[in-house]
C-alpha cells in the first residue's frame, strides 16, 4: 500500500471517530412563559467520577491533558501502520489508548456505569426555577431511556412545584428525545403543555443500526462531503482541499482500501473497542431502528460476543423494548395531544461516512427519515425525481424550494420544519430557539403559520447566523477557487458518466 493512501484512510477514521466527541452546545432563554425544559442529547454532559467523594474528577470530555496523552500515545502506533498497514496491529496498539481516554465511562456487561460515576447535577433553588422558567434536565447518558423517564418524572414534577404550575414544556434534543418518550410512555402527557422534537433520535440512526449489524465500511466520497460539511463548515481552503482529492480520486481508493482491509478485522474492532466502548452503552441500543433492532442483537451477542454472558445487559434491552419500543406508535398517538408539538429536523449535511446508510439525506448524525417522522428526501447530493409531485395532495405545497424534501409523507407535515446546512450538533444556532418558542407558546402554530419560519429554511447564508426562508434567501456567495474546483468537479463526473 502506498503511504499516501495509509494516511488517507486513517485520516478518514480519525475524522470519523472525531465527529462522536462533537457536543451540543446548551441553549436558554429568560422568556417569561409556561416552565420550559431543555432535554440535551448523547455526550451532551460531561461525566465525573469520584461523586461520592469531596473531589470528584472529569472522565468525559476528555480534558486537554488527556487529549494530549491521546495523541502522543498513538503516535508510535500510527507511525508502524503507515510504515507496514498492519491493521490487525493497528486495533491491538489502539484498544489501550481508547480504554485511557474513554474506559472510565465504560458500563460494566450488566450495562451499568462504575459506582460513583455520572454528571454533577444539583436541582436549581425554587427561586432559580422561578427566575428564569427555563431550566435544563441533566442526566447521565449512558442509562435507558426507561430509567431517565424516571428521573426526568421527578424534574417535571420538582419545576411544577417551584412555579405552581400545572404542566410544562419540553425542547428535547437528539437522544434527549428518546429520554422524552421514555417519560410519556411511563407517566403519559397530562403534564405536558408542549413538545419540540429538535433533532429528534427516538426512531433511531440508520449508522448505529448498520455498525450494530456489522455493515462497518468507509464511503470515500462521502468521507470528503462530511469533511467539508462537518469538519471545514466555514474553511474555504478545506473545502477546497477536499475537491482536490475528489479530483485526485483519493476518495474512491480509500472506500477501496477500506473494502479490502476491514471485513477480515472487523470482529476483532468490535470486540476490543467498539462493543466495550459504545456498545456498552444502553442508550446507543435505544437509537437502533426497529428494522435493525432483532439482527444487531443477533449480531453482536450471538457472533461478536458469543460465549460471554450478557444476560442481565440484554435484560435493560428487553425493558426498553417493552415500554419503549413495542409501543411506539401508542406513544405517538398520545403525544398528538399535546396542545403545542412541533418537529424540527436538520439536513444537507453529510451522515457520517461508516456505513452504507451514509448516503442518506441527514444532519451528520441522524437520517432525515427518522428525524422527521416519515419525511421523503433524495440522498444527499441529490435532488427529487424531475417530474416527482408530493406523495400526499393538499392544498399545501410540502416540496422543499431546492427539491430534496417532500414533507407531505411526515406524521406531522403541518408541524414539521426543515432547516438546511444545520449541524446535528447545535442544539439551537442562531435564531432556531425563537422558533422553538413559537411552537410551544402559540396555539394551533404550524408551518403556515408564520413567515418568518416557513417550513422550509435555511441557515447561516453568508456567515449570517440566522433561519431565514429558503424561498428567496440570498445565494451562498462562493469564492473563484471553489467555483473552478466546481467546474473540474463537474467535468469528472461527465468523464465518468462517458465511460461508464
Amino acid at each position: 500500500m502506498k503511504p499516501f493512501k495509509s494516511i488517507a484512510v486513517l485520516l478518514a477514521l480519525v475524522m470519523v471517530c472525531g465527529a462522536l466527541f462533537c457536543v451540543p452546545a446548551a441553549a436558554f432563554s429568560t422568556r417569561p412563559n409556561a416552565p420550559v425544559i431543555y432535554v440535551h442529547g448523547f455526550m451532551g454532559e460531561d461525566l465525573y467520577a469520584g461523586l461520592d467523594t469531596a473531589e470528584p474528577y472529569r472522565i468525559f470530555g476528555p480534558s486537554d491533558a488527556a487529549i494530549k496523552d491521546t495523541v502522543a500515545a498513538a503516535i508510535l502506533p500510527v507511525t508502524d501502520f503507515l510504515a507496514h498497514a498492519n491493521w490487525d496491529k493497528l486495533i491491538d496498539d489502539a484498544t489501550p489508548v481508547v480504554r485511557d481516554l474513554m474506559g472510565p465511562t465504560f458500563c460494566d456487561k450488566n450495562g451499568d456505569p462504575a459506582l460513583g460515576t455520572g454528571p454533577l447535577f444539583e436541582y436549581p433553588t425554587p427561586d432559580e426555577v422561578r427566575a428564569s422558567e427555563s431550566t435544563e434536565f441533566k442526566y447521565d447518558w449512558r442509562l435507558s431511556p426507561v430509567v431517565l423517564g424516571q428521573q426526568l418524572a421527578a424534574y417535571i414534577d420538582y419545576v411544577c412545584e417551584c412555579t405552581g404550575r400545572e404542566k410544562v414544556s419540553l425542547i428535547c434534543h437528539s437522544y434527549g428525545n428518546c429520554v422524552g418518550m421514555g417519560y410519556v410512555a411511563q407517566y403519559g402527557v397530562d403534564k405536558l403543555d408542549g413538545f419540540v422534537y429538535n433533532a429528534s433520535a427516538f426512531l433511531g440512526e440508520g449508522y448505529t443500526g448498520e455498525l450494530l449489524t456489522g455493515k462497518l465500511s468507509i464511503g470515500g466520497q462521502m468521507l470528503l462531503n462530511y469533511l467539508r460539511s462537518s469538519v471545514f463548515i466555514d474553511n474555504e481552503g478545506g473545502k477546497a482541499l477536499c475537491d482536490v482529492l475528489e479530483l485526485l480520486f483519493v476518495g474512491d481508493s480509500v472506500e477501496q482500501i477500506a473494502a479490502e482491509n476491514i471485513p477480515p478485522v472487523a470482529q476483532k474492532l468490535y470486540r476490543q473497542i467498539l462493543m466495550p466502548w459504545l456498545g456498552s452503552y444502553v442508550s446507543v441500543w435505544a437509537m437502533v431502528p426497529d428494522e435493525y433492532a432483532a439482527e444487531a442483537r443477533s449480531y453482536v451477542f450471538d457472533t461478536v460476543l458469543a460465549g460471554e454472558d450478557y444476560s442481565a445487559f440484554q435484560a435493560k434491552l428487553d425493558e426498553f423494548d417493552r415500554v419503549v419500543r413495542a409501543r411506539r406508535e401508542e406513544i405517538l398517538t398520545e403525544m398528538e395531544s399535546v396542545p403545542h408539538l412541533g418537529v424540527v429536523t436538520r439536513y444537507n449535511v453529510q451522515l457520517a461516512p461508516v456505513s452504507p446508510a451514509c448516503k442518506a439525506q441527514g444532519d451528520a448524525v441522524i437520517d432525515v427519515k427518522y428525524a422527521s417522522f416519515g419525511a421523503t428526501a433524495a440522498d444527499y447530493g441529490e435532488t427529487l425525481p424531475d417530474g416527482y409531485r408530493q406523495a400526499t395532495h393538499t392544498d399545501v405545497n410540502y416540496i422543499s424550494p431546492d427539491r430534496v424534501i417532500d414533507a407531505s409523507t411526515c406524521r406531522w407535515p403541518e408541524r414539521t420544519w426543515f432547516v438546511k446546512d444545520v449541524h446535528h450538533n447545535q442544539m439551537a444556532p442562531g435564531n432556531l430557539n425563537d422558533l422553538f418558542f413559537r411552537i410551544r407558546g402559540n396555539d394551533g402554530y404550524t408551518v403556515t403559520s408564520d413567515p418568518d419560519f416557513p417550513q422550509f429554511l435555511i441557515y447561516n447564508v453568508n456567515g449570517n447566523d440566522l433561519m431565514l426562508p429558503q424561498a428567496g434567501a440570498p445565494a451562498q456567495k462562493t469564492s473563484f477557487i471553489l467555483k473552478l474546483l466546481e467546474f473540474f468537479k463537474l467535468l469528472r463526473k461527465l468523464f465518468l458518466g462517458f465511460i461508464a
